[in-house]
């Protein structure tokens, strides 16, 4: 199973939540090298110090939220300049619901497929993940934050799919890549079974599966 890489807060208030841009500036307002602390641990403590104020900003929003190492960034963006778009399982309590990812520019846009299906252009997005990398060159790490449909998703739910981004676009297992090369470049091979076998692999559905009763006779 993947390590997550996307925290989430508990939801507090229904409807649409936004998250800014702005935020990330906020990674600047503490200052290791006021701590008196020697070059060699300059960087340590300033990477430390960013992820626990993204954290603590986000830990009363409703929204998903992460820290993501460069290397790991550089890798999805890489493979997202090839393919832009894929597709992702949610489990639902009669099977699976698939979400449309398309990036577009830093950003990563989610719809359901059964809105395109029936509404095309003109279907709204119901996740959409920010990445921002003013920090990855210097300290290392890209920060993400989300903005989602409440009234369409539950934090768990867009967690489940923010995590999809990990199991596809960084993976080092080729045929689950491979997956996403299907989906762009020879769609008509692609299998939509084959994406709900590698999420119940890697275990990321696993708490949003509905529990079932105890048979009856």
């Amino acid at each position: 199973r993947p390590e997550s890489l996307i925290w989430h807060s508990e939801p507090s208030q229904p409807g649409l939540h936004l998250s800014l841009s702005g935020h990330c500036c906020l990674v600047h307002a503490l200052c290791p090298a006021k701590l008196g602390l020697r070059n060699g641990g300059h960087e340590a403590v300033t990477r430390i110090l960013q992820v626990q104020i993204w954290q603590q900003y986000f830990a009363t929003k409703d929204t998903i939220y992460a820290v993501i190492p460069a290397e790991k960034f550089d890798l999805i963006w890489s493979r997202a300049q090839k393919c832009p778009s894929f597709l992702c399982a949610l489990p639902r309590r009669e099977g699976y619901e698939f979400f449309v990812g398309q990036w577009s520019g830093s950003e990563l846009h989610f719809t359901a497929l059964i809105n395109i299906q029936t509404r095309g252009e003109a279907a709204s997005s119901q996740l959409v993940l920010y990445h921002f990398p003013e920090l990855k060159e210097e300290k290392g790490i890209v920060l993400m934050t989300a903005e989602m449909d409440s009234t369409f998703l539950k934090i768990p739910e867009a967690q489940c799919i923010a995590n999809q981004v990990q199991l596809f676009y960084a993976t080092d297992r080729q045929e689950t890549y491979g997956l996403v090369e299907t989906f762009n470049l020879r769609p008509n091979e692609f299998k939509y079974m084959s994406v709900i076998a590698e999420l119940e692999q890697s275990g990321l559905a696993a708490e949003l599966r509905p529990s079932r009763g105890p048979d009856t006779a």
